[in-house]
């Protein structure tokens, strides 16, 4: 991992841990702190060259994304994730952020299914999707210490 990355991928943990904690007691995310997030975030990594200033767009783009999910879906991916996930990108960069998201969503299923199979949770039920985000970021963050 770059030294340039160790501060955004530490204040990626330090948001989510704090949404996800909103997220499992409250089942509420508040946009605002997305987008101070993503507002604090975006000169940072412009100035350290962590990203290159065209993947704003992929970030962009990949929010607008997540938004149209969530509305095909009728909020399954709440809108808060979706700000949250975006918020995300905006610090560590559109690539690190697709592998934790994909790695968050991974966990998900997995836990996911072992409710089903063990009858503690139904097709209609829903979870919280933040706390897998961040044992996603976590995960992703871990490998990259080790690698």
């Amino acid at each position: 991992m770059t030294r340039n990355l160790l501060i955004p991928y530490l204040a990626a943990l330090v948001y989510l841990l704090l949404s996800a904690r909103s997220d499992l007691k409250y089942r509420s995310i508040r946009p605002l702190y997305a987008l101070l997030t993503a507002a604090a975030a975006l000169p940072f990594n412009l100035l350290t060259g962590l990203y290159p200033p065209a993947e704003l767009v992929y970030l962009l783009g990949g929010g607008a994304f997540l938004f149209l999910v969530s509305f095909a879906s009728h909020s399954a991916l709440g809108a808060g994730d979706c700000f949250v996930i975006t918020a995300c990108g905006f610090l560590i960069g559109f690539s690190e952020e697709i592998a934790c998201m994909t790695s968050g969503f991974l966990l998900c299923a997995i836990w996911s299914i072992s409710l089903l199979l063990r009858k503690k949770a139904g097709r209609k039920d829903t979870l919280p999707f933040l706390p897998f985000l961040f044992a996603g970021h976590l995960t992703v963050f871990t490998l990259n210490l080790i690698t």
